[in-house]
Formats: C-alpha cells, structure tokens, sequence
C-alpha cells in the first residue's frame, strides 16, 4: 500500500491515480518506464486535484439517457469480445480494477498492435501476383485457359508501382505500367501509346494551393505511441472503481445464461455513485486540457504536408484547433460532470465481472430495474480443448431473445487456430465463418494468414459463400483460391460460381517502365486532359476488340 501525495489517501501499490482526488502518483508502482525504450513513450497526463461542479439545471440537454449511460461502457466490451483477444490473468492484480486491465487494456493494446503491424506491411510489399479465372463452364474455360493477369507490386510509404500485363490464351496482349516516386506519377501503355505520360503532384498541389509540398507520403504509425495514449486514458477512467463502490463475492456459482453453464469464481459488482462518476469526467477534462502527446500524435499523422492538411479541414492553424476542441471538451465535461454522476447513479449503472479459471468469463451491463443485463459478454472453455466466446444485447422485456449476437468457437493447436464465428440478428444468421488451421505466424506477400476460411452472408433468403483456401505454392511463394458461389453469386453474374486463383511470389517484384517519349501532362488545361483522356480510352477499346476477335 501507499498513500496519495495530494491528500493522503490510502491506495495499491499498483494505483497510477488516487481514487480519492485523481492525483497521479507513480511511487512504489512497478512500470514500463524504467526501460530505455519504455521511457520515450508518452506518459499518461497529470491529474491535478478535482474540485467538484455544481450540477447542471435540469433540462439543459446536456444529461444522458439510459441507453446512452449503457452503450457507452458497453463498446469497449463487445470490441474485445468481437475479435476474442481475451486472457487469463497475469499480473496478479486480482481486483476489479487488475481484471479489467487485463481483460480491457491489455486486449486492447494488443489489438492495437497488431493494427499497426497490418498497416506497416500493407506498406512494405514486394511481390509478383498472376490471377487467373475459372467459372466451372467448359464454353468459357476453353478461353480462359492460358489467360492471366500478371502483376508486379510494389507499395512503400512514399512510392507505388504496378506493372501489369494481360495475357490472352497464352499470349502477351496488353502491358500497363502506373508509377508514384517523390511525388512523380508516371502512366505507360506501350500497345496503346508510344508516349509515357507523367505527372507531377507536387507541382499540381503548388498550382492549385500555393503549398510547397515537401514529401507525399502515407503516415507513420508508431505502436508505443498510440499504446501509450490507449493506457493513459484507460487509467483516468478505472481509477474510477475503488473498494468502496465495488463488492467483490468470492467462491460464487457464475451463470452463463446463453452458454448454458455454470462456473465457480469471484464475482465482481460495479456501482459508481454520482460522486464516483463526476469525479472520474473532471479527471478526464483535465487528462484532454493537458495532454500534449494526442496533439502530437494528431499533428504526426499529417507529417511534412501539415500546411496540405489544414487547407483540406479549412483550418488556419490545425495544433491550435486541435488545442481548441480538446479544451472546448473539457468545458463541457465540467459543465456537465454532476448532472451525468447524477444520472448514472439515478438509473443504478452496475457492471458484473464473473472471474474464474484465471481469466475473465462474464461481463454484464445493466440498470436497476432491469431484469437483466443488456449487454453481456460469455466465455467457456479453454483454447486446447474448445472455447466459446460470446457477445450479446439483450432487449431486456422481450421474449424473443438477444436482439444480436456475435458467437465464436475455437481451438488452439499449437500456434494455429480452427473454428468458427457468426452474427445473428433476432435469431438469423446473418453472417458466418469458418476457418481451419489459421496461423497468424504464417502471412502470404499480401498479408493473409495461412489457412482455409468459409464466409457466408445471407440477406433476405438469399446468401452468397466465399470459400478461401491460403498455401504454399508448390514451386514457392503463396497460392490463394477464392470461389464464390450462392444465389446473390449467380443473380450477379449468371455463373453458379466462380474461382480466382492468386499466385504471389517470395520475390521482390518485376516492375519494367517501357521506353518512351515522356509527355508531361501536370499543367494541362482541364479540356486537353479529357481529350487525352478520350484517345487513350478509344485506342485501348479498339486494341482489345482486335486482340478478342483475333483470339476467339
């Protein structure tokens, strides 16, 4: 235990801000920071001491109401539980605030991470793609034996190049080049011109705004940062729960109504009072008022063209506004700070934690005078032998059921995982899929993990099936095999079904600029550029007429 350097508040060790006050306080708390890479992360915003608001007059519009009160805790939950990134315990913090941490933040950090791992290889490819077609006619297969669309992929943050080729039964037909480096964009299509066509965007920009652009380039995106961000924020909102407004019922009976079972653990039960609510929003106000690090973080993602940007927004100076919108936030968190505590504490917000097993099994929602929860998240079951996630909305006086459902079932075998997931709406099926031996270890050149999936979409009695299966090619690199089939499928195209098949080396990919004499078309006139635009497509469609008659 320590004590709280502000008022002299008891609290944990492991308390960043006092429940009493809102003071930060890192003494004796066991962080990240003590690391060299951990320090040069954001550190959650200092919480000054908190002085109350007088309530807001009534019908000033600015109080919640009761699905508001509950759907705004209810998002974080249904986020985790959506994309089953839930674990057991690890730190040892077995009280309301330590399950949460785990279950909420941790989860979400993750999650977090693997985003911006996502998006950093979606910006780093290099790879050759063939696509060919089968549709399971012999009439149209015939033709499309030996037909292929072959491509060279490149994407970085500043630069992007697809060289493509169409291949007809066999034969080269038609070659395409589109290229993006330092703010060049090149076009080449040498059966239909001998001109290579360039533009310069930076020159374009400048004409247009007056802005000198110094780079065009996608964001960088740093997960220590956005991590960072996400646990500071989370701190501000559970230093909210304290042991005098949360009742901890060990070696009780948990029941998983939609699971159809029971488990034995501790049961955690959340009620804020008015007081515990208002104080918690003033922590916030304060955390948006001072926190430089989401301003730098917004500012980050604009990068060198931060003057391109705030011509966009229509803004004169985008730091200052950001300043001015968090600050207005605060404003009006404080305004109405009181009359919300009021309101939470008047509709009797409870929120239910089941614990047992070493990990988080239910999470409920509620008001009340309701007789049951209305949002709620399940889990049974361990990875090895099957487990059952499930996250659920409760229309709470009616009979028919959870209004919506997102169930999960899966295993773990080693590192892969099998199972399947859907999405019910009063009871239908609406959406479903099923995967076998996913591992997100093992990703193509494109970013999918290995493994076979089956996704199903059904609207109205009717339903369209994707069928994907992601492996090793024989002769290297990745084959992807995607087949739609269903009534949506053959009302669309008029085919029972279709299959695309991806082939994706583990090479860096071929991309070849065709010679040619270099037209710049940057300061054309508006009418000259739809008259360039015209030919191309006139030459392109009777250089394709000619190639498919000669053909079939």
């Amino acid at each position: 235990m320590k004590t709280c350097a502000n008022c002299g508040h008891t609290m944990n060790d492991q308390d960043v801000f006092c429940s009493n006050c809102g003071a930060m306080s890192l003494e004796n708390t066991e962080s990240p920071a003590t690391t060299p890479a951990a320090a040069a992360q954001p550190t959650p915003p200092p919480m000054p001491e908190v002085t109350p608001t007088p309530a807001a007059p009534q019908g000033s519009g600015k109080g919640i109401g009761k699905v508001a009160i509950l759907a705004a805790a209810a998002v974080v939950v249904l986020v985790v539980a959506i994309f089953g990134i839930t674990g057991a315990l690890k730190g040892g913090d077995d009280s309301f605030a330590g399950v949460q941490r785990e279950f909420l933040l941790d989860s979400g950090v993750t999650y977090v991470e693997q985003l911006v791992d996502q998006y950093n290889a979606m910006t780093n490819i290099s790879t050759d793609i063939t696509l060919t077609v089968e549709t399971g006619v012999p009439e149209y297969d015939l033709y499309l034996d030996g037909t292929a669309l072959r491509m060279g992929l490149e994407t970085q943050r500043d630069a992007f190049a697809l060289d493509a080729t169409l291949q007809l039964m066999g034969s080269d037909v038609l070659h395409g080049v589109v290229a993006l480096d330092d703010g060049m964009l090149t076009l080449a299509m040498p059966e239909i011109t001998d001109n290579r066509y360039v533009l310069d965007l930076k020159q374009l920009i400048y004409e247009n705004t007056g802005i000198e652009v110094t780079e065009l380039a996608l964001p960088e995106l740093s997960k220590d940062t956005m991590t960072a961000l996400l646990k500071s924020y989370f701190e501000v909102v559970i230093a909210t729960a304290t042991e005098d407004n949360v009742t901890v019922e060990q070696n009780q009976d948990i029941e998983l109504p939609y699971l159809g079972e029971t488990v034995k653990g501790t049961r955690y039960i959340f009620r804020p009072t008015a007081k515990d609510v208002e104080n918690m929003l003033l922590r916030l106000a304060d955390a948006l008022e001072q926190d430089e690090d989401l301003r730098e973080f917004v500012l980050s993602l604009a990068g060198n063209n931060l003057a391109l940007v705030e011509q966009a927004l229509n803004v004169e100076d985008l730091d200052a506004t950001l300043q001015q919108s968090l600050d207005e936030a605060a404003a009006s968190l404080r305004e109405s700070a009181a009359e919300i505590g009021q309101q939470v504490a008047d509709a009797g917000f409870t929120w239910t934690v089941g614990y047992a097993d070493g990990r988080v099994c239910y999470q409920g929602l509620g008001l009340a005078d309701d007789p049951m929860d209305t949002y709620v998240y399940e889990s049974a079951g361990k990875e090895s032998k099957g487990r059952r996630d499930v996250a659920y909305i409760n229309d709470v006086y009616s009979e028919d059921g959870p209004s919506v459902v997102i169930e999960a079932e899966y295993t773990k075998d080693g590192g892969a995982y099998s199972g399947s997931a859907t999405m019910k709406e009063w009871g239908e099926t609406i959406l479903s899929m099923e995967y076998q031996d996913i591992d997100p270890e093992k990703l193509s050149p494109l970013g999918t993990a290995y493994g076979s999936y089956v996704f199903t979409v059904q609207d109205y009695g009717t339903q369209m099936t994707v069928e994907m299966t992601v492996k090793k090619s024989a002769g290297g690199g990745t084959d992807i095999v995607m087949t739609f089939t269903g009534d949506d499928f053959y009302s669309t195209t008029g085919f029972d079904g279709v299959t695309l098949r991806f082939y994706s080396s583990d090479k860096d990919a071929t991309i070849q600029l065709p010679e040619g004499d270099e037209v710049d078309i940057t300061s054309m006139t508006d009418d000259d550029l739809a008259e360039l635009s015209m030919l191309i497509q006139s030459s392109l469609m009777e250089s394709l007429s000619a190639l498919l008659s000669a053909s079939y």
